[in-house]
């Protein structure tokens, strides 16, 4: 069979596979990319650009050869389509992807593939901390490492001790042993208006933000009476430590009001209901409207970009030395 594309999360990191100690294992930063199957094109100028890097811990405009490289993974994760609800390979990586057999693809079902994809990552990878994005987003793999490690290096390695000889070799500050291990952080949105399915357009605070068939985001007042949502954090990608991960999926569990179907909202609820505050890095979170141009200052020192249209350019000027360094990692 063909090796699995650079970076790609692979059997031997699963929780369960053959290794002389769980640490080996160990995925300090694990991204999640939610794509549907159709989405190929999407998914091969992923890995042609951000997902085929060699990302290093210190990225620079130089060729960086003496930084060592950030120790990540990736993987997709897709709903089943109706022809794959009795396959054998459901749950399973296949390539560089899992196909979850608890959920059907549909765009009602987001905020449930979502959530099964978290599950999924917490049953079978141990990881400090989960990056969330779309097969449309362009990921800083090494600023987003440099980030977690000066604010939270214990969420990168909860199972070790925090002045281990391993812990000193990975982290880039080591001396930054101290900081609280929960991390939900990425572009924030704040004071958000609930939309009812009895809004009309001179309901809205904000009319000029949405289109016309906004009510598909209506929420009844049984699952949130609020008129505001909390603090929460845009869906085009956010980060996750463990800890947070597993407060969310509890609060899930324990929840008896009806699901909210918009899927950054909902998780951002929950993180609220479990005590997590969000953490803003609008700044650093990219999340342009589709219509809009996108010139080389949106790209230029960020940590996330949604929406790509010019992949290859786009990839460019978010890594200057990305013209001589785009090679296939080991």
């Amino acid at each position: 069979s063909e090796p699995p594309p650079a970076n790609a999360l692979t059997h031997a990191h699963l929780l369960g596979a053959s290794a002389r100690d769980s640490s080996s294992r160990h995925v300090p930063l694990l991204v999640l990319i939610l794509s549907e199957k159709r989405n190929m094109r999407r998914r091969e100028w992923q890995r042609c650009s951000w997902l085929g890097f060699r990302w290093t811990r210190q990225q620079r405009a130089d060729d960086g050869s003496a930084s060592p490289n950030v120790p990540w993974r990736y993987v997709y994760m897709y709903a089943r389509t109706h022809s794959e609800e009795h396959s054998r390979k459901l749950d399973q990586i296949v390539g560089d992807g899992v196909t979850l057999g608890a959920v059907r693809e549909s765009y009602k079902n987001l905020v449930f593939k979502t959530l099964e994809a978290l599950r999924w990552a917490m049953s079978h990878v141990s990881f400090g901390a989960l990056l969330k994005t779309d097969d449309d987003s362009m990921a800083h793999i090494s600023r987003l490492w440099q980030w977690l490690t000066a604010v939270s290096p214990n969420a990168l390695f909860p199972h070790l001790p925090t002045k281990s000889p391993r812990a000193q070799r990975w982290l880039e500050r080591p001396s930054v042993g101290v900081a609280a291990s929960d991390v939900y952080a990425g572009r924030m949105q704040k004071g958000s208006q609930v939309i009812r399915d009895n809004f009309t357009m001179s309901d809205l605070w904000h009319p000029e933000w949405f289109p016309p068939d906004f009510v598909k985001w209506a929420v009844p007042y049984e699952a949130y009476a609020r008129p505001v949502y909390p603090n929460y954090i845009s869906g085009a990608g956010y980060l996750l430590s463990s800890s947070v991960v597993n407060k969310v999926l509890l609060a899930y569990a324990r929840r008896h009001a009806p699901v909210i179907y918009v899927e950054d909202v909902f998780v951002g609820i929950l993180a609220n209901e479990s005590g997590v505050t969000p953490i803003p890095l609008n700044d650093k979170f990219q999340d342009p409207p589709a219509s809009s141009a996108q010139p080389e200052m949106l790209f230029k020192g960020r940590m996330l970009v949604h929406r790509v249209k010019e992949p290859m350019q786009a990839f460019k000027w978010l890594v200057p030395s990305a013209r001589r360094r785009l090679t296939r990692a080991s």
